[in-house]
């Protein structure tokens, strides 16, 4: 039932990141016989400030990020 977690994430040139998330569930129906489907997502709800500048460097370096989504 707890939604809140700790997160550890490793990059090979920057270390490791750590902070709180939260567990965000989503889903929505994909045909007309209403078959869902689930995704969880995470939000980050607490990261110290040089964590944040090293996940934001992270996602430079090794992430695709589409256009339009929200950033930290």
């Amino acid at each position: 039932n707890n939604k809140i977690f700790d997160f550890n994430i490793f990059f090979q040139e920057l270390g490791f990141i750590q902070g709180k998330c939260e567990l965000k569930w989503y889903s929505k129906v994909i045909d007309n016989i209403s078959f869902m489907v689930y995704n969880a997502g995470f939000n980050i709800i607490e990261i110290d400030e040089i964590d944040k500048k090293n996940f934001r460097e992270a996602l430079k370096r090794f992430c695709f990020v589409k256009n339009g989504r929200d950033f930290l």
